[in-house]
């Protein structure tokens, strides 16, 4: 299923992804860095969602690197 999942997302673009996690919104433009916020705020590590490294491997990239530079606006801040 992951691997379903990965080559879904390189056919299918949004242009915007919405995804409610613990009762909370998490919305952005990005669908590989909007699943990665929602399973952190799951306390899920991302690195052990396989379809999340496979799209990030798609996209040339390692998941890690990904994750280090992703920006989390506080609902606070918006």
């Amino acid at each position: 299923m992951d691997e379903v999942i990965a080559d879904i997302a390189k056919v299918v673009k949004t242009d915007l992804n919405v995804v409610d996690a613990n009762n909370q919104i998490i919305f952005g433009l990005d669908p590989l860095t909007v699943d990665i916020a929602a399973a952190q705020l799951i306390q899920l590590n991302p690195l052990t969602v396989k379809q999340l490294r496979l799209v990030s491997e798609d996209r040339g990239k390692k998941l890690e690197h990904i994750i280090e530079k992703l920006p989390i606006v506080p609902s606070s801040r918006l």
